[in-house]
């Protein structure tokens, strides 16, 4: 007699043992799945990870030619960690020294030229004679262009202001310094282009009061058409304004302004009235030049003096 088979009836223990079945089952296929998903994405993360696991392999052993590079590194850092320290390894500084030494020498003799030129400054800072006569030669200069030169006087009348007799001479120079004086390159110009032709014809107009007419028709065609001849045929000329102002010309053309003004002065007032503005104008540069080389030759005499300093 066989036993019959229990069969259990309970609909609640029957749901149980099929959820219990359906999450064993759930569970193994989640595993199943990580597994393959971890296998799949091995060569993203495992090399990252392989120092750290145990059964990772050292560095570089996947890679024979980075393995084979750190040995070599480690090799030639023990090889001179080991190696002793040769006298001939030291680097090469001659090169260096050398520019260092040249260099010094250079900076030597700047300071020994730089103390010549303070010394040099101290014995004219100690004289106050030869630095006026630098003031008079730089005055000089700043008058003979013709500009303004207040600024160059008023260094000179300091520098004299215990020297009335050269500050006397400077003061005749106050009422043009600030508009300078013509020089003689500017005085030849407007004679040649204005008082040479108004000379002409005042001597063309003083001939037009004789007595035969045909002589005073003649010296008013003269004095409206003026042919003036500055070489020697000109000086030599028997009409004496047409040789005065060729020989004025003729030394203006040499610088000498002293000259012009002598030779037109020699020439009655009343022909030489148009140009007498001119030689207003003349004097004064003349009477400057002279002022300042009457100072520049009493300072060079003061240093010159027994007993004046030298440099």
């Amino acid at each position: 007699m066989s036993d019959t088979g229990i069969i259990d009836h309970d609909p609640d223990r029957t749901a149980r043992k099929k959820r219990r079945r359906f999450a064993v089952m759930s569970w193994l296929a989640f595993s199943l799945v990580l597994v393959l998903a971890l296998v799949a994405t091995a060569p993203y993360w495992a090399p990252s990870l392989s120092s750290v696991l145990p059964w990772g392999m050292p560095s570089g052993a996947g890679n024979p030619a980075l393995g084979g590079r750190l040995d070599a590194i480690e090799q030639r850092l023990s090889q001179l960690s080991n190696q002793p320290n040769a006298p001939g390894a030291a680097p090469d500084l001659s090169d260096i020294q050398s520019k260092l030494q040249g260099e010094a020498a250079a900076q030597d003799k700047l300071d020994q030229r730089l103390g010549a030129l303070e010394a040099r400054v101290a014995n004219l800072s100690d004289d106050p004679q030869r630095l006026l006569l630098i003031s008079l030669g730089q005055l000089s200069a700043a008058i003979e262009t013709s500009r303004p030169y207040a600024g160059e006087l008023g260094s000179a009348e300091a520098l004299s202001s215990k020297r009335p007799d050269i500050l006397a001479q400077l003061k005749t120079l106050d009422a043009a310094s600030a508009v300078g004086i013509p020089g003689a390159a500017v005085l030849a110009r407007q004679f040649s282009q204005d008082v040479a032709p108004a000379l002409l014809r005042a001597g063309a107009d003083s001939g037009a009061a004789a007595d035969n007419w045909w002589q005073r028709v003649l010296a008013r065609l003269r004095s409206l058409v003026v042919i003036r001849r500055t070489d020697q045929d000109g000086q030599q000329s028997a009409d004496p304004v047409v040789a005065a102002v060729s020989t004025a010309e003729a030394a203006l053309d040499q610088g000498d302004v002293a000259g012009a003004v002598s030779t037109i002065e020699t020439l009655p007032p009343d022909t030489r009235a148009p140009a007498q503005p001119w030689l207003v104008l003349a004097h004064k540069r003349l009477d400057a030049e002279a002022a300042v080389a009457l100072a520049i030759e009493t300072t060079s005499q003061a240093l010159a003096a027994p007993g004046a300093k030298t440099p």
